[in-house]
């Protein structure tokens, strides 16, 4: 056991704090009610617990539907990545133009957040008006289980399980996880209050150097579909409260309301990859580039007339021809600088 112990520790560092908070949280849906009855709780108990839960659902999912609460929004990471353009934040309150994170306040939040996933999760089913009790007990059910994913005590079994189903694709996040934790978290938090940036990693060097102060701003920022460094709001040192502000942007919550979810550009140009500097020239002359003219365009008085599929249209041309003349352009940069085209076919080969 001891042996067995104490690698476990860097991967769960408690299992009675979870497990509580789980319990707390699924004794206030409808279907923790036939769950703990079973158990042996008190079925006035059980109904009571259920009661509260599913009235704090309610309120819940009306403020979410008024924007004033957020979810873990959307599965696919450009459309997260979209609205985080936007100043959005997950699992949050949002009195006025400000988020307030409320993932940390625990057992509570985990209810509020269930709530707020299965709101979300609803209004993502179109079309359907006439909803079966399984299919509700079922988005129930993986509320539950997407809000429980997300917490930070719960964060190193969810990462070592991908790791464990899915080595190629988690196996190198989850080195670098593990090695960042290795860092005191007081520390990593003053990194992170002097240096707002987020940093890219690539290397469990990096990882290191990301979460020291000092050493972070060495790395080379992370940079969004702009060629804009990402950067994080601080609520102050020690607040476990994150912060976020609402950006009044017109050109990310035009993307965000017409469902436009594109990612960073590949990272090579047909088969040859670029170096991390060439990328990030490629990402920010691109992105800067894209997003002056559109900027434009959404801003004009025409704008609003014009149907969503000519917006569509405009909004991912403009993106691709920009990407196509950076292309060109870091290729002619490339050559000048190597005095070689990796590009061209070598001779004799078809």
């Amino acid at each position: 056991l001891p042996i067995i112990g104490t690698p476990l520790q860097y991967i769960v560092p408690f299992i009675r704090t979870p497990l509580n908070i789980a319990t707390f949280a699924l004794e206030r849906t409808p279907i923790g009610l036939p769950f703990f009855k079973a158990q042996g709780v008190p079925f006035k108990t059980a109904l009571g617990r259920s009661m509260i839960g599913t009235f704090t659902a309610i309120a819940v999912m009306e403020l979410v539907a008024e924007g004033k609460i957020t979810g873990g929004g959307p599965k696919q990471k450009e459309a997260k990545e979209a609205l985080y353009r936007t100043g959005w934040q997950p699992y949050s309150f949002k009195p006025g133009d400000k988020y307030y994170s409320f993932n940390r306040f625990e057992p509570l939040g985990m209810v509020i957040g269930m709530a707020a996933d299965l709101k979300e999760m609803i209004d993502n089913k179109h079309g359907k008006p006439d909803r079966e009790i399984n299919d509700l007990a079922g988005e129930i059910a993986l509320s539950f289980s997407k809000n429980l994913s997300s917490k930070t005590f719960l964060s190193g079994v969810t990462s070592t399980l991908d790791a464990l189903t899915e080595p190629e694709r988690y196996g190198k996040s989850w080195v670098e996880r593990f090695t960042g934790s290795l860092i005191p978290a007081g520390v990593a938090g003053l990194a992170r209050a002097v240096d707002p940036v987020r940093r890219k990693t690539e290397t469990p060097m990096d990882v290191w150097k990301s979460r020291i102060p000092g050493l972070s701003t060495g790395l080379s920022p992370k940079l969004n579909l702009w060629g804009e460094p990402v950067e994080r709001e601080s609520a102050g040192f020690l607040s476990p409260i994150a912060v976020s502000t609402a950006k009044h942007n017109k050109l990310d919550s035009e993307i965000v309301r017409l469902r436009i979810f594109k990612g960073l550009p590949s990272k090579k140009i047909k088969d040859v990859e670029l170096s991390s500097q060439d990328y990030g020239n490629y990402v920010i002359q691109s992105g800067q580039k894209a997003k002056e003219i559109l900027a434009q365009r959404v801003e004009s008085p025409s704008w609003d007339r014009m149907p969503d599929e000519n917006k569509i249209k405009i909004i991912e041309s403009v993106i691709d021809q920009q990407r196509e003349m950076s292309r060109n352009r870091i290729k002619v940069q490339i050559i000048q600088r190597t005095g070689k085209n990796p590009w061209r076919p070598a001779i004799g080969l078809e």
